[in-house]
């Protein structure tokens, strides 16, 4: 697993974008989440053409996604809840209920990134294609997933 230094150097040019939060039930989360002062939560709208799990073509795996800013921060919350389909977030609420699946960031190039993670231990778990253009992976070691996001506007 890498160190703080390591995932600093790789990360601290990346821009935070969203934690990302897996959830049983979308309109329940959407109105706690609206009760502590944090939305309004929008519809993912971004169209996925290709998505491989593990190297695997995964474009049957449905997922429910809402976004929302936090205030004026420029920070994120992306609530997911699996629908259908073995994806890694049904594998997560699978094994540890509800909470913080991911933490992303956005970069202009995925592929630096993945490289640089890769190199201290990170695994290639989801690599996705948008219609719109850009796209999206997900790398993880140990407990720790990351999400380096490639987003063609953003959402808040």
């Amino acid at each position: 697993m890498a160190n703080n230094l390591q995932l600093e150097s790789v990360l601290g040019s990346l821009k935070f974008f969203h934690y990302g939060i897996v959830v049983r039930d979308m309109e329940k989360s959407v109105a706690f989440y609206e009760n502590l002062g944090i939305g309004p939560f929008k519809p993912f709208h971004l169209h996925m053409k290709d998505r491989q799990i593990y190297g695997i073509p995964a474009n049957d795996i449905k997922n429910k996604s809402m976004l929302a800013g936090i205030g004026k921060t420029g920070l994120g919350i992306e609530l997911i809840q699996p629908v259908s389909g073995d994806s890694h977030q049904s594998r997560f609420l699978s094994a540890h209920g509800e909470g913080i699946h991911h933490i992303a960031f956005l970069a202009a190039d995925r592929d630096g990134p993945k490289n640089e993670l890769q190199k201290i231990g990170f695994e290639l778990i989801q690599r996705t294609e948008y219609a719109e253009g850009g796209g999206s992976i997900y790398m993880k070691a140990g407990d720790v997933t990351i999400e380096i996001a490639q987003w063609p506007s953003l959402p808040y």
